[in-house]
């Protein structure tokens, strides 16, 4: 069974993916934090499974991941890793705070997703985690320094664990778009 969960999927690339699986058959399932653009979309899909979620509780990563894949016979086909956040500016005019949000989101959000997602994913045939990069996982981004930070993290995650889970027969990518 083809299954895809996708974080941020409420708007941008995360809601793009979701209408693309959705018209070629996947059983897909749609976490953001944002409510409103989230439930609209689902009803868009025809009711497909969605849930209100942040990234960066662990907690509600694990109940979401259980509820999906509970509906599926306990499997997961795909994760797509795309909720992310951004602020642009110069370092300093950031606070911490937005700062470490950045970082929350970002990197943490996505190794918990991945984290809690494993399970599902090893019992499943031919499963893949995509996780949304950057350019700007490449070469240090002036005026983005935080969210620069967060995709080369999320780069060398995603390289490390597509080389730990062959073993497990689980793919790892990511996508690197230019600004």
């Amino acid at each position: 069974m083809n299954t895809i969960l996708i974080t941020g999927a409420a708007s941008g690339i995360g809601a793009a993916t979701a209408r693309l699986f959705h018209s070629r058959g996947w059983h897909v399932g749609l976490l953001d934090i944002n409510h409103c653009a989230l439930a609209e979309l689902a009803a868009e899909l025809g009711g497909v499974w969605h849930a209100e979620l942040d990234v960066a509780d662990p907690g509600a990563v694990r109940e979401a991941l259980a509820d999906f894949a509970a509906q599926h016979g306990g499997q997961l086909r795909l994760l797509f890793n795309c909720a992310g956040v951004l602020r642009f500016g110069h370092f300093e005019e950031i606070s911490l705070e937005e700062h470490a949000r950045i970082l929350q989101i970002n990197v943490l959000g996505l190794l918990q997703m991945t984290h809690a997602a494993f399970p599902y994913l090893k019992a499943t045939r031919n499963a893949q985690v995509i996780n949304m990069g950057s350019a700007s996982g490449l070469y240090g981004t002036p005026h983005m320094v935080s969210y620069s930070a967060s995709k080369f993290a999320v780069r060398g995650l995603t390289e490390a664990l597509e080389l730990e889970w062959q073993r497990h027969g689980i793919r790892v990518g990511d996508l690197m778009p230019p600004f």
